[in-house]
């Protein structure tokens, strides 16, 4: 007499009667490709950094125009790339956002923040003809012609661990701030999480949201047309604390330090520039307050290959650079538009360099010594070398750096975006 119970029972009790979430195995698909993201964007960072890629890119121009993408008709508002992968992600006047893919310079994606998941993400992307007109049907053409009732825009954008499975953060300027995952994929994106930091509805589009999110402590900081500058825990998904600021301070740029995340800095619409520590008690006191520029700052930045510095830039033109160990006034100033107006500046989170953009449509790229690197114009039909070519010009609305690459995106009124990249990376190309 024979029988198959114990083998039968064997193979019952070996498999697991409890099984773990596949995010929590550690032998399963989902935890290897983590793994072997997180070594692989390792690697890129020491080559990147050490291979000599940055190194003297100070002394070098960045200057030649590898690419030229069109977004709809609405203009270029804001835009970053993604540190790992060949992405680049900006958002129109008109809710609409777009991810390009940088090796074969066309959109991959194009979607409203609000309407994730419906069928406008569906529809597929076209480019515009040599006549500026869309096709038929684009969703190109759907961002371009807004209903009556206009869109909340996007005001600013971050990724959230853009190490592994990166998740995309957009604000815009009703005070909503969104979290979406699969925005690479069209037909795929989905809101993983969604609040309003501004209640009032007579802020409606009077000022931009602005949000900075710190990897390490997991906070995400937001200020918009208030004296109030929240901290959200996006781990728990609830407001931390607020920062009460004086009634009539606007935020208008602000950035925390790339180390711990504890201090943050905010820059006003009246120049005024100040520090705060989230882990005192009373946090809504500043640690300094100092006012050296005498208009809007536009930008604030802090590097990570630089513990205690900070760099800001405003529309009279100057950019500052500030040690938090000698706070008391700016370590050194920088006239970047030769007493021009400002319109967008780009620093780079490692190397000592930042690209300004002025109301003459001239982008000027320079190295904190104050030494311009590049500079460079912009006609009808793209963005060229400086030269005495005199027609007309659009203005330069939006810069950003690659994180790892000497590569340089600038965005204008007229929904164009150049890239450019340093003479070194076209002959590593080359060769």
């Amino acid at each position: 007499l024979t029988s198959q119970f114990f083998e039968n029972n064997v193979n019952y009790f070996f498999t697991p009667l409890f099984r773990c979430n596949a995010t929590q195995d550690i032998s399963g698909r989902h935890q290897l490709s983590s793994s072997w993201k997180i070594s692989r964007n390792g690697r890129r960072i020491v080559e990147a950094l050490a291979g000599g890629r940055w190194k003297d890119v100070e002394n070098r121009k960045i200057e030649d125009n590898v690419g030229m993408l069109a977004e709809s008709q609405t203009g270029v508002r804001t835009m970053m790339f993604h540190p790992f992968n060949p992405l680049l992600i900006s958002s129109d006047n008109n809710d609409g956002i777009y991810v390009w893919n940088l090796e074969e310079y066309r959109a991959i994606n194009v979607f409203r923040a609000t309407k994730c998941g419906t069928n406008a993400a569906s529809v597929k992307f076209s480019p515009r003809s040599h006549s500026g007109e869309y096709p038929k049907g684009s969703l190109a053409r759907i961002l371009a012609n807004p209903d009556k009732e206009p869109r909340p825009i996007i005001t600013s954008m971050t990724l959230i661990n853009p190490h592994n499975y990166s998740l995309l953060l957009t604000a815009n300027n009703a005070g909503c701030v969104h979290i979406l995952r699969d925005y690479v994929t069209p037909g795929r994106m989905k809101i993983v999480s969604g609040f309003r930091v501004v209640q009032s509805d007579y802020l409606w589009r009077q000022w931009p949201c602005i949000v900075d999110w710190n990897q390490i402590s997991g906070l995400l900081y937001v200020a918009s047309q208030s004296n109030v500058v929240t901290v959200w825990d996006l781990f728990l998904e609830r407001c931390a604390r607020d920062l009460r600021l004086p009634a009539d301070v606007n935020v208008s740029a602000m950035v925390s330090d790339k180390q711990n995340g504890d201090l943050i800095m905010l820059g006003t619409a009246d120049g005024a520039l100040y520090c705060h520590d989230v882990r005192v008690p009373d946090a809504s006191v500043p640690l300094r307050s100092l006012k050296e520029h005498n208009s809007q700052i536009i930008g604030v930045n802090s590097q990570s290959s630089q513990d205690y510095q900070f760099i800001t830039g405003a529309v009279e033109g100057n950019v500052k650079l500030w040690d938090l160990r000698q706070f008391n006034s700016s370590v050194h100033t920088v006239d970047a538009t030769c007493r021009k107006s400002m319109t967008s500046l780009a620093i780079h989170d490692y190397s000592p360099i930042f690209a300004c953009g002025t109301q003459s449509s001239k982008i000027n790229v320079m190295n904190f010594n104050g030494n311009t690197m590049s500079s460079i114009a912009y006609h009808h039909s793209g963005w060229m070398h400086h030269s005495s070519w005199t027609g007309s010009r659009m203005q330069v609305r939006c810069l950003a750096f690659h994180p790892l690459k000497p590569w340089l995106a600038a965005g204008d009124t007229d929904s164009l975006i150049s890239l450019y990249r340093s003479d070194q990376e076209r002959k590593r190309t080359t060769n």
